[in-house]
């Protein structure tokens, strides 16, 4: 069940950043396939280990393994995307910081 509410949230908070992005004109397929690339890695190592048996003596270890390669990835990945470049060459957060500028003025 918490998996389910997961997907949702997970769904409804990726439409509203493309909604943002595609108006402001910052939208771009290749980091589109690069974070679902990464959903994807990150699903399947937490979801990889369900295929053992729960009462089997690896299933812990396997799953404990799992979820810290995952939050290691996580953790890489955060900072990786921060730097990732725009197609005017530009850094995302300085993107978003003219984006923050011309919201604020009137």
């Amino acid at each position: 069940m918490w998996s389910l509410l997961s997907l949702v949230a997970d769904l409804f908070t990726s439409y509203q950043t493309y909604r943002a992005e595609r108006r402001t004109g910052k939208w771009s397929w290749a980091k589109f396939l690069i974070v679902i690339a990464f959903a994807a890695l990150e699903g399947s190592l937490i979801l990889v280990p369900m295929l053992l048996p729960f009462s089997g003596r690896l299933f812990l270890p396997t799953f404990l393994a799992c979820s810290l390669v995952a939050l290691a990835n996580f953790a890489w990945f955060v900072p990786l995307m921060r730097r990732y470049k725009l197609p005017g060459r530009r850094r995302l957060a300085d993107a978003r910081e003219e984006v923050a500028s011309t919201n604020e003025t009137p």
